[in-house]
């Protein structure tokens, strides 16, 4: 039976604490209107400077130095204030509930990531882990920017509160490169692996490796019990489109994949038969980063050429015929996003479009912070995690899922 379900369901904020509705839509379509409620949350926050992409701020780094690609002003939640003052944890010990700092090996370098752990994990129950990779952001500031800006520990909290599993939220964090003609004043992070990431490759190590060892050093970990056939990557942006290619990197990894205002540039890691995954996308209608259309914004206007061959709307297409659509997909209209969606079944994952009307640069929704006019203003009528999380979580790996089978060699 194929998986066809409510889409505006998931739309919902979904804070843990009562709080006062703040805006309530109507939202028709073809057949039935939905409602839709998002809630808003007073938090005590703190403010720090972090990095969002802006390629068009590129000839101004030189001289700003640490702000790469654009800057904002971030909401931190008071649980990542101090993210700095963490505790490292080392690769096998325990992992305390709560956010834990954990070192790996990829590459001949030791690499750190951050790990949610929600309380209430029933250790009975086997628990998806998620990665949530960050986009292009200046140097130093790409710590702690997932966990801000899309409030993924507090959604992982409140799935655990209600039936013990929840899911695992890992963040890694990509390298620091220097910025061309800057003499290295400037940095910024971005992914990094042979025809991916929206910037120039830097030899000598590869993103993929350092992602697998996260994957497999938390199933590793006997403290919690992650699901092996429930791993899914979620990006924005870069890490969108790094998501992606890695996907297609290591068949038989990952059961889901989504991507916030990401695309893809046809120079990732092709697709390997039977390697299905769900997938949602969610697309903005007034993106100036990365145009719906393809190519390039009057954000991204100079610079970094690989943007040039940006395509969003070829993410979904690709992702179906991957997964073995081949029927026509359902499409529904609303005054708040268009979908696009191929249904699930027990062959062929699901896979989803949202294109959020009016929506921008930025991961949309209450939930989370950050944002910044004109440059990606966050679109509150949309939980843009919400969504992604709830489509995604649905699906598993079969058992006997595909072996991976690529090599992974260091980058000369």
């Amino acid at each position: 039976m194929a998986d066809i379900d409510n889409p505006f369901e998931s739309t919902k904020s979904a804070h843990s604490e009562p709080v006062e509705p703040s805006l309530i839509h109507s939202i028709m379509d073809s057949r039935q209107t939905w409602q839709h409620v998002t809630s808003g949350k007073s938090t005590t926050t703190e403010k720090i400077v972090a990095g969002v992409e802006s390629v068009a701020a590129v000839a101004a780094v030189a001289v700003a130095s640490k702000v790469g690609m654009g800057s904002t002003v971030a909401k931190v939640e008071k649980e990542t204030v101090g993210i700095a003052a963490i505790p490292d944890v080392a690769a096998s010990s325990p992992l305390k509930q709560g956010l834990n700092r954990v070192f790996v090996e990829s590459d001949g370098e030791r690499r750190p990531f951050d790990v949610f752990v929600p309380e209430r994990l029933n250790p009975e129950k086997p628990t998806p882990l998620v990665l949530a990779l960050h986009g292009v952001t200046g140097g130093g500031a790409a710590r702690g920017l997932m966990e801000a800006e899309t409030g993924l520990n507090s959604l992982a909290q409140e799935m655990a509160n209600k039936d013990g599993v929840g899911a695992i939220i890992a963040y890694p964090v990509a390298r620091e490169k220097v910025l061309p003609f800057t003499f290295g004043k400037a940095t910024l992070h971005d992914w990094n692996s042979p025809g991916a990431g929206l910037t120039a490759t830097r030899p000598g190590y590869d993103d993929v490796n350092y992602l697998r060892s996260i994957v497999d050093t938390l199933k590793a970990n006997p403290s919690i019990n992650v699901d092996s056939q429930a791993q899914h990557l979620v990006g924005f942006s870069s890490g969108a489109e790094f998501a992606i290619h890695t996907h297609n990197s290591l068949p038989g990894y990952f059961a889901g994949i989504g991507s916030i205002h990401g695309t893809v540039l046809g120079t990732e890691a092709a697709a390997v038969e039977g390697n299905r995954a769900a997938f949602v996308a969610v697309l903005g209608e007034n993106d100036h980063m990365l145009p719906m259309k393809g190519g390039r914004g009057f954000m991204t206007a100079i610079g970094y050429p690989k943007i040039a061959d940006s395509q969003p709307l070829k993410q979904a297409i690709d992702m179906a015929k991957a997964n073995g659509h081949e029927e026509e997909p359902l499409v529904m209209d609303s005054k708040i996003f268009k979908l696009t969606q191929y249904a699930g079944n027990a062959e062929s994952p699901a896979v989803h479009e949202f294109v959020v009307k009016n929506g921008q640069h930025a991961i949309d929704g209450v939930r989370g912070t950050g944002g910044w006019p004109i440059i990606g203003a966050k679109n509150p009528n949309f939980e843009a995690i919400d969504v992604v999380l709830s489509k995604l979580l649905r699906h598993r790996l079969p058992s006997g899922a595909l072996d991976v089978s690529r090599t992974l060699e260091k980058v000369s």
